[in-house]
């Protein structure tokens, strides 16, 4: 009878931890002093903290509309306006390019945006208080300080106009990773300063050329999830890019793996054994492997 309600106590205490840990993870949002509501609860990526879009423009005061053949986000708010696409890493407030940490993102039908940098380009402050897992956002512009006037960017050299009518052109040619380009442009005869100027400003969402170049190397040849992945990093994608290109480029790696197999067989004779094995170097795994020999139509 002891050992059984020794066993119980432990249970007990054992489950009041885990709801305790569970609470510790729940993320507030606070909007001068009010908290938001969602319908998702906010995630917390790459310690960035991503939020509803609705629910944090119609908060700000912003108007939100949706293009969903683009996957993109407008919101406007006086005279600022912003546009966010899902898996893009660039927020444009009123057509100035803003790098973001984290891309806007889809979980659980649900439209995620970075919350700290929805928030200051709309002019808002925003603080972190950690031991609250609290996210303070406060609209009330301080008016004790002036704000210092920005000092306007130098206007564009004929270089760089140039840099960019060429990065635009190339893009419309085909898929560049950011670096890709920079090379490219650089090759045709831009300096440094002015290839990067023409990557810069050509307004290309790399998370999107990504995709576009995975779908060109899939029309030309069977790939791996991880061939291809590593494909798309030789290319000057970063890992990031690269991984969202092969998950989103809409290719069916169990065919893939079939593909490749028969295109193997058609250069050279292989036994079973050997061609799974063949299949699995190139990246397949292991069921995608036995999946291609299995298919490919052999003799063994």
């Amino acid at each position: 009878m002891k050992k059984i309600l020794s066993f119980c106590l432990i249970l007990i205490v054992i489950a009041c931890f885990s709801v305790v840990v569970f609470a510790e993870n729940i993320i507030t949002v606070n909007l001068d002093g009010s908290p938001i509501n969602f319908d998702q609860p906010p995630i917390i990526q790459n310690d960035r903290t991503l939020v509803p879009l609705r629910a944090i423009f119609e908060a700000l005061g912003a108007k939100v509309d949706w293009d969903d053949a683009t996957q993109t986000v407008t919101s406007t708010k006086g005279a600022t306006t912003i546009k966010i696409t899902i898996g893009d890493n660039k927020l444009y407030k009123n057509d100035s390019a803003i790098t973001l940490d984290v891309p806007a993102q889809i979980v659980n039908d649900r439209t995620l945006v970075p919350v700290r940098a929805i928030s200051e380009a709309f002019g808002c402050k925003v603080d972190w208080v950690d031991e609250t897992q609290t996210v303070l956002i406060n609209s009330v512009k301080e008016t004790s300080t002036p704000e210092p006037t920005p000092t306007p960017d130098p206007p564009a050299t004929t270089g760089q106009k140039n840099a960019l009518k060429k990065a635009k052109a190339y893009l419309d040619v085909m898929a560049f990773s950011y670096s890709g380009l920079v090379k490219q442009l650089k090759f045709e005869g831009f300096t440094d300063d002015e290839a990067k100027y023409g990557a810069d400003n050509c307004a290309a969402g790399w998370y999107g050329q990504a995709v576009k170049k995975a779908k060109s190397y899939i029309d030309l040849m069977p790939f791996s999830y991880n061939g291809l992945v590593k494909q798309l990093i030789f290319e000057g994608f970063t890992d990031d890019e690269a991984k969202y290109g092969a998950e989103s480029c809409g290719a069916n790696w169990y065919e893939q793996a079939v593909k490749k197999a028969k295109n193997y067989l058609e250069l050279m004779t292989f036994s079973y054994k050997g061609l799974i094995d063949q299949l699995k170097f190139e990246g397949f795994s292991d069921a995608e492997a036995k999946y291609g020999a299995d298919n490919c139509g052999a003799n063994w």
